[in-house]
């Protein structure tokens, strides 16, 4: 099908999916590039991103220059930036390049992301189905681009890692440019006294497990010799996520209900069992596919609960302050990166707290 003959709302939603699949692809290539370079602290990608985040909220709040681009224009930048740095590492194989190219091309898609968000946000008639959308894109877009991240980190291949990134930028700034307005972001309007604070506090343990417990689980892929199917951990929750969505809508008693919690209280405790014992790794990556579809769901309780109590203030600035509260808590816990026993334990023990209160006050998020 043509890009021209595609609506204008399934353009936003073709670039979103590009945006998120460029994301995820950076992010699992830049993990296992880290890895190939023996650096010891496979979460410091993580805390690069998340420094990006609170650099672009810092951003919009002292500037508007940010708010002036257009995603069009976003979307070009991020393909001719691209252009260059692959070109120069073509040339020079170095982390200290790899690393500027994630970090500012992590900017420049992040900027695309909020822009995105809030229009699919905006053209769904709730709550429930703008986030079940929004995440299920967010869940196969990942899946895919982690797959090809990882796949594509060896030496051999990070040519093909290169090429293939350009087609995916390409394709997104043919897209964006395609768009019959210029969507762009606008100056927060009203900004009133938050509500429903501790919703920060869940979202920021619940979010943060999900993207830490990966490359670790990753890393033991590696270390016990499965380096072929190392790309399993980065897959697996991204498929089960989907299929529980898609289940979830069908089925609304599975969202409504405290099953997830139950069910996810359940097979913490078997994840984090083969975590200490350090057996069985494919099996670590199975429940804990499992695992992450049911965060994901009881994330999105949270999520609607919080916008709900929220409705007077600009639905931006409550997703930038949700966007900077996840990468507050990403840079916190990849602070312990090299502690990897104590960083498990200790998120063991946070999100299984915020299961039992998520349970305690279950008619607030239900």
């Amino acid at each position: 099908m043509d890009v021209m003959d595609l609506s204008n709302d399934k353009k936003i939603y073709c670039v979103y999916f590009l945006n998120l699949l460029i994301s995820g692809f950076f992010y699992s290539f830049m993990t296992g590039t880290l890895i190939r370079f023996n650096n010891q602290n496979t979460l410091l990608i993580l805390l690069i991103s998340s420094v990006i985040d609170l650099l672009l909220l810092l951003g919009l709040k002292k500037t508007t220059v940010i708010q002036s681009i257009s995603l069009r224009n976003y979307a070009w930048i991020t393909f001719l930036i691209c252009s260059m740095f692959f070109g120069l590492i073509s040339f020079k194989d170095q982390l200290e390049l790899y690393l500027l190219m994630y970090s500012v091309i992590t900017l420049l898609i992040s900027c695309m992301a909020l822009i995105l968000q809030e229009q699919i946000l905006k053209v769904e008639l709730s709550l429930t189905t703008g986030f079940f959308n929004i995440q299920l894109l967010r869940n196969g877009s990942k899946m895919l681009g982690f797959f090809l991240g990882i796949l594509l980190s060896g030496d051999s291949l990070r040519m093909f890692f290169l090429y293939l990134c350009m087609i995916f930028l390409f394709f997104n700034s043919l897209f964006s440019f395609s768009l019959t307005e210029k969507v762009q972001l606008e100056s927060v309007q009203r900004q009133v006294g938050i509500l429903g604070k501790e919703s920060y506090l869940l979202l920021g343990i619940t979010g943060t497990t999900m993207v830490i417990w990966i490359p670790l689980i990753t890393k033991t892929f590696i270390e016990g010799g499965l380096d072929t199917i190392s790309w399993l951990p980065f897959l697996l929750p991204g498929i089960t996520s989907i299929l529980l969505i898609q289940l979830q809508k069908k089925h609304m008693w599975l969202f409504t209900s405290t099953v997830i919690e139950y069910i996810a209280l359940l097979l913490f405790v078997l994840f984090f069992s083969l975590r200490i014992l350090s057996i069985f790794p494919i099996l670590q990556a199975i429940i804990f596919s499992f695992l992450t579809a049911c965060l994901i769901s009881l994330g999105i309780k949270v999520r609607k609960y919080f916008l709900q109590v929220n409705q007077e203030n600009d639905m931006k600035y409550i997703l930038q302050t949700l966007t900077v509260n996840g990468s507050f808590f990403s840079i916190l816990l990849s602070l312990f990166g090299r502690e990897a026993t104590f960083l498990e334990i200790g998120l063991f023990v946070l999100n299984l707290l915020v299961i039992f209160y998520l349970l305690f006050r279950k008619e607030k998020y239900l």
